[in-house]
């Protein structure tokens, strides 16, 4: 779905419209301010899941690094794919 962009004093003007469209009708507004995006709404679903996203990518990251500490010095495939799986396993289990 494509985003629709507005002035920042109409979508004052137009908030609580908006915020039905948004959640009701799954649209996406952009917020502009002198021509330039300021922020966005977005229905909140579809922010959970950028969230849960971006925490995702965050963990990979984060599980990459420590896998790398822990088969540094191993060039064996299988050693390096059990250190990701687990560094992988840590890293969900911390953040839930």
């Amino acid at each position: 779905m494509k985003e629709q962009s507005l002035d920042a004093t109409k979508a004052r003007r137009e908030f609580f419209r908006l915020l039905g469209e948004v959640r009701f009708g799954g649209k996406r507004f952009i917020i502009q301010r002198w021509g330039r995006p300021h922020a966005i709404l977005i229905p909140l679903p579809e922010y959970h899941r950028l969230k849960q996203q971006d925490l995702l990518r965050g963990g990979i990251r984060s599980a990459v690094r420590e896998c790398g500490d822990t088969a540094q010095g191993t060039s064996r495939p299988e050693a390096v794919g059990r250190a990701l799986a687990e560094a992988l396993a840590r890293e969900i289990e911390r953040e839930t």
